[in-house]
């Protein structure tokens, strides 16, 4: 007759823990393969189908180029793609450059005005997700993420920031 040995509550944590991370990776896996269903399911918006594809597109691959007339959402769409890169991806840093900074500041504008207000649609959890937002005209940036520590004690946030070298190397050349 064998008998089971009954486990330790730390075991037992130990093995719940286990469980719970297995799963978190499983549904982190998922929705970096379908970024339009993180949108859906978890920012709360519903895109079009040409904005599935797109959203799709810019995940998958490392160059990724749209040109669009005006009224497409362009803008709105990169402003989507910054959040859900920065959420799927912890550590993520993303540099928005533009010819001018106010242009570059609608990118960020958009998150804070569009995507955390609820209008019916907006997103309460990308409103948990957001850390620290600062917008001026010198100094915009948005952090998302949580301030918890790795086991290699390495801060797990994402960046999103303008940076003032292109405009400056860009007015350099003209």
């Amino acid at each position: 007759m064998a008998t089971s040995k009954k486990m330790t509550e730390q075991e037992v944590a130990n093995e719940k823990a286990g469980r719970l991370m297995n799963g978190v990776a499983y549904w982190a896996a998922f929705y970096r393969k379908n970024p339009q269903r993180f949108c859906k399911d978890y920012l709360n918006i519903t895109l079009k189908l040409f904005q599935k594809i797109l959203l799709y597109a810019m995940m998958c691959n490392n160059y990724f180029m749209y040109i669009a007339s005006r009224g497409q959402g362009k803008t709105w769409l990169t402003a989507l793609f910054c959040v859900v890169r920065c959420i799927l991806f912890p550590g993520s840093k993303i540099c928005i450059a533009s010819s001018t900074r106010p242009q570059a500041n609608q990118v960020l504008l958009k998150i804070t005005d569009d995507f955390c207000k609820n209008y019916g649609w907006g997103s309460d959890n990308l409103n948990n997700e957001i850390q620290y937002n600062r917008h001026t005209y010198h100094d915009c940036n948005i952090v998302i993420g949580e301030n918890a520590k790795s086991e290699t004690d390495t801060v797990q946030q994402a960046f999103i920031f303008i940076d003032q070298t292109f405009q400056s190397q860009h007015n350099q050349r003209y």
